[in-house]
């Protein structure tokens, strides 16, 4: 029976609300509702009412399922924001005169933990059960490489083959599968569906042993032998400490980008299996459901390590390639140094804080031909079929399939739009950065958007031909350029090198709407007969108007290229006076956007927003 449909008979078995396994199922819809959501944005946004209450309609189904099935820990706070966008979004629809139907009333149930009645036993209930239905074959011998013969036995899993059930997920160990798919036990036996489910319920709780010797035969075991079934005491987590000097291992450049390739599908953002979030450094520290899993200074007394290892099964990556040798002495070498933070802020995202770093301590040539090879990678896997032309310029490097002139002429636009630019904001020459940028320049709308699907995972809108992506490693823009005019394709760049000038001096941290409507206002100040300025600032007043609520560019729910064109007009309002570079001084500086947005503009984002929409409102009505 193929794995899949395993999965199916395991749901169907236990298809009791107390031990339905519909974790990931709420994912899923939780994701499909986000992605529904902005659907439903757009049509309210463009006006199409009709559209945007069947879109409402749906979504409140897909919340619904969740909530009727359960919402298990890891869901809670995905299913929370959504309920808290359908009631927005529904009081949108009504201010907008669209007459969604009423809010349901929705109340999810959470499961019981464990999916059951109260604790399972091992020595008790599980050890008589498999001794029972396996012990001919996997108690008293290992046939095909698998003992049951003792708890510890167990939880090593089989020789070839590795770990059969996975603490916390019944449905998905793989001893369950095999006894629903009527794989195991053989000869004639069978396990009941009650047992199954009392099986599943003692993985779900931990696969907890409540006896008095791991090591005894699962026959010999006797009910209460061992100490009353409760979670071990948690040690304290660690505290974050710095390097002492001397470390020859450093987290953020060594052990980061271990964790974040390998750990992050299950201990990540998305979901945190066991309670573990790998996610950054302090969720590091903080362990999962077992307590901590780094002991400083002592790496055989680490969790982390001893799962990486195979020391405790079962071996992580579960079910993936293990970490070779190398990785693992890494690991093992930085705790046993003191397991100290080298980055800046350990709450920071692992994927953000192995970029810092590297940017930080590289060269600019280093980091130029880090770029450089980067750039490649990308081009390769957008336009496999096609070789790239190449041309460095002292701040660029132009990458792409735009012919030798096109290319030329690019390179050139690129140096002229970037002195434009670091003028305008009073930088030296060498502002965008001690290494080149690199710029991505296209012949047409169909190889730039295979670059949007295969490098950045995202379907680009029909009409878009150009947009810019920061982080501190690896900043890039990309272009079809329109122009065949010298001075309008250095215009239409200027707008791009503004955008990336801005996310570097802030570090990341300006959000992207304000980057990008800035960016445009720069480039109405440096070129105004631009005819695209001329086409923003027609459109302005309009959409502006249309907006569901006056800070809807803000939180992405409009359409980009909307939201592009109102941030604009935004923007533009606040470049007057010396306020924007205060800003940008004062989160240069560390200080969160919306700290130093209130400490220059003494009002909220929002506020500013409600305020410039009545402003726009009162100048269109004259």
């Amino acid at each position: 029976m193929s794995r899949l449909l395993q999965a199916l008979a395991v749901a169907s078995l236990l298809a009791a609300p107390t031990l339905a396994d519909n974790a990931s199922e709420n994912r899923n819809d939780l994701r499909r509702f986000s992605t529904q959501a902005r659907a439903a944005e757009r049509f309210a946004a463009a006006g199409r009412g009709d559209d945007a209450v069947a879109a409402f309609e749906e979504l409140q189904k897909l919340v619904a399922g969740v909530a009727e099935r359960g919402v298990d820990p890891r869901s809670e706070s995905a299913f929370k924001r959504a309920m808290d966008r359908l009631t927005e979004f529904h009081g949108e629809l009504t201010a907008a005169g669209f007459n969604p139907p009423p809010l349901a009333k929705i109340a999810p149930a959470t499961p019981p933990a464990g999916g059951g009645d109260g604790d399972v036993s091992f020595t008790s209930q599980v050890a008589p059960m498999l001794a029972a239905r396996c012990g001919g074959c996997h108690v008293d011998g290992s046939r095909g490489g698998f003992s049951l013969a003792t708890y510890s036995a167990l939880m090593r899993g089989a020789d070839p083959g590795g770990t059969v059930l996975v603490p916390g997920d019944g449905a998905g160990s793989l001893i369950v599968e095999l006894i629903v798919s009527g794989d195991m036990p053989r000869g004639g036996g069978r396990v009941t569906p009650a047992e199954t489910q009392m099986l599943v319920s003692w993985i779900n709780q931990g696969a907890r042993f409540d006896g008095a010797d791991a090591s005894a035969n699962l026959r010999d075991l006797k009910p209460g032998q061992g100490a009353p079934m409760q979670p071990k005491p948690a040690s304290p987590p660690m505290k974050v400490t710095r390097p002492k000097g001397g470390e020859t291992v450093s987290f953020a450049i060594d052990v980061a980008p271990i964790i974040d390739a390998k750990c992050r599908n299950c201990h990540g953002a998305g979901q945190q299996q066991g309670g573990l979030d790998m996610g950054s450094f302090a969720a590091l520290l903080k362990g999962g459901d077992g307590g901590p899993v780094i002991a400083g200074g002592k790496p055989d007394e680490s969790p982390l390590l001893r799962r990486v290892r195979g020391d405790d099964p079962p071996q992580m990556p579960l079910r993936q390639t293990p970490l070779s040798a190398q990785e693992i002495e890494t690991i093992a070498t930085w705790i046993r140094e003191g397991a100290s933070f080298d980055g800046k802020d350990a709450a920071t995202g692992l994927a953000l804080l192995i970029a810092t770093e590297r940017a930080d301590r590289f060269s600019g040539p280093q980091l130029s031909k880090f770029r450089s090879a980067d750039a490649a990678d990308r081009w390769r896997l957008a336009v496999p079929d096609e070789p790239a032309r190449q041309l460095e310029t002292p701040r660029f490097l132009v990458i792409g399939n735009a012919n030798d002139d096109l290319r030329d002429r690019t390179g050139a636009a690129l140096e002229g739009a970037a002195d434009d630019v670091l003028s305008y904001f009073r930088q030296p020459p060498d502002g965008l950065g001690k290494a080149r940028v690199t710029a991505f320049v296209f012949d047409g709308a169909i190889d730039y958007g295979e670059f949007g699907l295969m490098v950045e995972k995202r379907q680009l809108p029909a009409t878009q031909r150009r947009h810019w992506r920061h982080d501190a490693l690896t900043p890039y823009l990309c272009v079809v350029p329109a122009a065949a005019d010298d001075d309008l394709l250095r215009a239409e760049l200027a707008q791009q090198v503004a955008a990336l000038y801005l996310s570097a001096r802030t570090s990341g941290e300006l959000p992207g709407w304000l980057a990008e409507g800035a960016a445009r206002a720069v480039r109405a100040k440096l070129y105004p007969r631009d005819p695209e300025v001329a086409e923003w600032e027609g459109k302005v007043p309009e959409l502006a108007a249309r907006m569901p609520s006056p800070d809807a560019f803000m939180t992405g729910r409009i359409d980009p290229q909307v939201g592009g064109v109102v941030a604009y007009g935004f923007a533009g309002a606040m470049l007057r006076g010396s306020s924007f570079n205060k800003l940008l001084d004062a989160m240069a500086a560390g200080k969160p956007f919306a700290e130093a947005f209130q400490g220059v503009y003494r009002v909220t984002p929002k506020q500013a927003a409600e305020s410039w929409q009545k402003s726009v409102a009162a100048k269109r009505g004259r």
